[in-house]
């Protein structure tokens, strides 16, 4: 997984060595999270791509990738975080008046 974390990240460092010695100062828990991380951001945001086996259309499909590009940078970025999950309609429920549902 360091490889694809590397892969992944290479462009954020000046060179091997410096991906090499920010990996080194990291906790052994915070290595485990950089690598998870990085990994699935290479496979899930900065390769993936939505395909489709239809004659005649292009297998990649932009605007699907697109969207499934953008929703798991958002889940990588939310799995970093220490809050709790919390459902969206009870937090829109208590964010001051009561606005949902929506007249």
């Amino acid at each position: 997984m360091r490889g694809y974390a590397k892969s992944a990240l290479s462009s954020q460092f000046r060179d091997a060595s410096a991906f090499d010695a920010f990996y080194a100062a990291l906790t052994d828990e915070q290595k485990d999270e950089f690598l998870r991380v990085g990994s699935s951001y290479l496979f899930l945001v900065k390769q993936g791509n939505w395909h489709v086996e239809v004659e005649g259309s292009n297998p990649v499909i932009d605007y699907f990738t697109n969207s499934f590009k953008l929703v798991s940078l958002f889940s990588l970025i939310e799995s970093l975080s220490s809050e709790k999950h919390r459902d969206f309609y009870e937090w829109l429920g208590h964010v001051g008046e009561e606005i949902f549902p929506i007249s």
